[in-house]
């Protein structure tokens, strides 16, 4: 943890508050030097998820040879970006490990089967299995 950003700030201990201040003026920094971050702020701005995809096939079985691409909305101009893409296996899985930003709450995923359909899942943790029909 001595890289980045918070080499630059004070690292506070938390104390705990017994009750609100409101009238306190609120005082800005002028450099990073100067800000005061609590201890147990979050520096990461990407985290690793783990994907589980299950892709069936309108028969109701497995589709295997099916291809996948998984992207994420950016939170400035709404564009697409792709984060990873696969191949289901004879299972008619796709699982792999890949960082996305913090932000994101929700990957989008196509396959060469759907066309342009966009399917969306929600990220709620640091893992998502998702059942995918054609």
């Amino acid at each position: 943890m001595g890289s980045g950003c918070n080499k630059l700030v004070k690292i506070q201990e938390e104390k705990p508050v017994n009750k609100a201040v409101v009238n306190q003026p609120i005082k800005s920094v002028q450099s990073m030097e100067e800000m005061i971050v609590p201890k147990t702020f979050n520096w990461n701005t990407a985290q690793r998820i783990q994907m589980g995809i299950n892709i069936i096939a309108d028969s109701g079985i497995s589709a295997s040879g099916v291809h996948i691409r998984v992207y994420y909305k950016d939170n400035v101009k709404k564009d697409l970006h792709e984060m990873v893409s696969g191949i289901s296996n004879s299972d008619g899985k796709v699982g792999t490990t890949f960082n996305l930003p913090t932000y994101v709450r929700s990957v989008f995923i196509t396959t060469n089967q759907t066309g342009d359909k966009l399917f969306e899942v929600p990220v709620n943790s640091y893992s998502f299995d998702y059942t995918l029909r054609l």
